[in-house]
């Protein structure tokens, strides 16, 4: 993505300048927050018309992000006037889908809107492009409780769990994608093993595990308590019973752990 230089405006608004040029490109501001249908409006205005696509296409997917993933709005909706050429193009290229066009006064206009999956496929299918045939390889979601993403080698598919995206940072979803387009570069005997870390490092991957607890904490059908309020989260009873290991390091009666369904 083309670096720009943002500058808060107010707490949703900003404006942006070219990081080369230090010419003002335009403002961006995110407004008409509807808590209920968690969402928001994106609007923009044009400051300079020698900027580039792919300038304006970053001011835009930084106001975007942010709402998806720090405002934690689920969906950005945005307007665009038909005779509107670059916004057109610029909408699409990050991650907005095309709605119905209407009428804007005298003119008409098409309706965008872009959720967090939207915005994640998007990304991956851009980062994908960038090293294998997307004739061949395909992306895709799953419902995975206890992985966050998976190269299926037979089926030539990357997916990422749902779960996943929901609950981590765009930045923790970047790095899984490098780890699983890394293992498609690798091929299916490679593992974990040097070839796939020597790809993987090369992708940008920084071999930092990311838990997957806060998708156990928010899918679990069971939640255990000990007598001192500590929990934990499990998706099945255990056969035998357990103690709380925060209390006690070894197996302790004292802080035997009772469950509950959700």
């Amino acid at each position: 993505m083309t670096e720009i230089k943002p500058i808060a405006t107010g707490l949703n608004s900003w404006d942006f300048y070219s990081s080369t040029r230090d010419e003002f490109l335009g403002s961006v501001e995110l407004g008409n927050f509807d808590e209920e249908k968690s969402s928001c409006e994106l609007f923009w205005e044009l400051g300079s018309n020698s900027g580039s696509l792919a300038e304006y296409q970053s001011a835009v997917s930084f106001a975007t992000k942010l709402a998806l993933f720090d405002r934690k709005v689920w969906t950005v909706k945005a307007i665009a006037e038909l005779d509107d050429e670059v916004a057109l193009k610029l909408y699409p290229e990050i991650g907005f889908l095309p709605g119905r066009d209407f009428g804007k006064g005298s003119k008409r206009a098409r309706r965008f809107s872009c959720d967090r999956y939207d915005l994640v496929r998007n990304h991956a299918e851009s980062m994908m492009r960038d090293q294998l045939d997307l004739q061949v390889w395909t992306f895709g979601w799953d419902s995975a409780k206890k992985r966050l993403g998976v190269c299926k080698y037979a089926e030539k598919r990357i997916s990422l769990s749902r779960y996943f995206v929901e609950l981590h940072s765009l930045e923790e979803i970047d790095q899984v994608m490098r780890h699983e387009i890394a293992h498609a570069l690798a091929g299916p005997n490679a593992g974990h093993g040097p070839k796939w870390k020597k790809i993987a490092t090369q992708l940008g991957y920084n071999h930092k595990r990311i838990s997957g607890e806060e998708i156990g904490n928010a899918t679990a059908k069971l939640i255990g308590t000990c007598p001192n309020g500590h929990t934990v989260f499990r998706h099945r009873r255990p056969k035998n019973p357990l103690s709380c290991s925060r209390c006690s390091s070894r197996f302790d009666r004292r802080f035997l752990i009772t469950w509950t369904e959700r």
